[in-house]
């Protein structure tokens, strides 16, 4: 029978890889007030963690075999210190509120506002959208919001390309109704982009999890579109306030 080796016995880059993980798992606001917190918090939080090897007198777990900070530690500690200084930020979306999102809905018609947001922010988790990408500001005049060209900044419904497991595109028109089960793959295209990488795609597998999957989101946001829009010109983000039965 083989035996598998206690973590104490660990090779020092496992032990930098713990550390970087625990790292991100504080970034994510699973701290002691489970709120977001600054890196230099974060990084005593890992100083303390550290104290457990030295009690075992084992190496720094922070530090690789040169005696220096982890470079997966450095990074997830430097991507902090960045996100910390970008103005106006605000507090990421979690897969905690994800869950809460999707608890709310269960009571909710599918074309409500929250079932709406819900579902573009399961999107937003995987492509990281600008808010001008596929919602605005309701105090914007000029609804909705138009590119040089005339068509709209945010979404439309042919900026969504659907695959099948074997990576063939799925025909689809206004009119056609997706089997939800065929589809694989989701792909979304940018007609405009504020950096100016216009007609950019980037696409998405379906996830095991269905309340994190970017695929059903995208299709649940494909036949609300076609529920409420009068055509495919339209921007996809809509959402009704009607009572359904």
């Amino acid at each position: 029978m083989q035996l598998i080796p206690a973590l104490p016995y660990a090779h020092q880059t496992d032990r930098n890889l713990v550390m970087a993980l625990y790292a991100i798992h504080l970034a994510q606001g699973h701290g002691i007030q489970c709120r977001t917190i600054k890196s230099g918090t974060i990084q005593r939080y890992l100083m303390a963690a550290a104290t457990i090897s030295e009690n075992h007198k084992l190496p720094d777990p922070r530090l690789n075999s040169r005696g220096i900070t982890s470079p997966d530690i450095y990074k997830v500690l430097n991507e902090l210190k960045r996100w910390e200084a970008m103005p106006n930020r605000r507090e990421p979306v979690t897969v905690a509120m994800l869950h809460k999102m999707h608890a709310l809905c269960t009571i909710l018609h599918d074309d409500s506002l929250e079932t709406a947001l819900y579902d573009w922010n399961v999107l937003g988790i995987y492509y990281g959208f600008r808010l001008g990408e596929w919602a605005q500001n309701a105090s914007t005049k000029s609804m909705p919001l138009r590119s040089i060209d005339g068509s709209p900044i945010a979404f439309t419904f042919n900026d969504i390309t659907l695959y099948d497991p074997n990576r063939k595109r799925l025909h689809q028109t206004w009119d056609t109704i997706i089997d939800t089960t065929a589809v694989a793959e989701v792909q979304l295209r940018w007609t405009v982009q504020k950096n100016l990488n216009n007609g950019e795609t980037i696409s998405q597998a379906r996830n095991v999890n269905i309340r994190l999957c970017a695929v059903l989101a995208a299709l649940r946001v494909r036949a609300r579109a076609q529920r409420l829009n009068a055509n495919e010109h339209a921007v996809i983000a809509v959402f009704s306030n009607r009572i359904h039965n």
